[in-house]
């Protein structure tokens, strides 16, 4: 069990250890960017992906302020980070659709592989549960990513 030094009055105490605590402060860091992406990614030309982006978003967000909510109940201080540095600003048409798919995929993956570690290692029946659902939502935004390149496949199949 690790020290939590610094916890405010009227804050609870973790119940976890120091895996829950980086998988944590990881989880809130690696969503940040891919919500200002999914952000970009539904002003794009395909209704897919623009669906699915807000879906993403709505996910991410609702997963973001979970975390940040247990963070807060552990007595860690709020997250400040600095501007995003990645977003589609700029991008449009299959750039735009490319850049998304690529980085939602490399989120999910990043995303399942931590948090099946934290699902080892963690302590902290709250942040499992998190991780449980984390990698749920994983699996569907790849499975929902090879459904959009299967269209994209026979799209551009069909244009030769």
């Amino acid at each position: 069990m690790i020290i939590w030094a610094g916890r405010p009055e009227g804050h609870a105490k973790p119940e976890g250890n120091a895996t829950d605590l980086r998988y944590l402060e990881y989880a809130v860091a690696a969503l940040e960017p891919i919500m200002a992406i999914c952000a970009d990614a539904a002003r794009s030309s395909s209704p897919k992906v623009r669906a699915l982006a807000r879906e993403t978003l709505s996910v991410q967000t609702e997963r973001f302020d979970a975390i940040s909510a247990l963070l807060r109940d552990w007595g860690r201080a709020e997250r400040t980070s600095p501007p995003v540095a990645e977003t589609l600003v700029g991008l449009d048409g299959e750039a735009l659709d490319k850049l998304f798919v690529d980085r939602l995929a490399a989120h999910a993956r990043a995303s399942i592989l931590s948090s099946r570690a934290e699902l080892i290692a963690g302590a902290s029946r709250s942040t499992r549960h998190l991780a449980e659902h984390a990698i749920h939502a994983g699996d569907r935004q790849l499975a929902a990513l090879q459904g959009l390149l299967l269209v994209a496949a026979s799209a551009g199949d069909l244009r030769k």
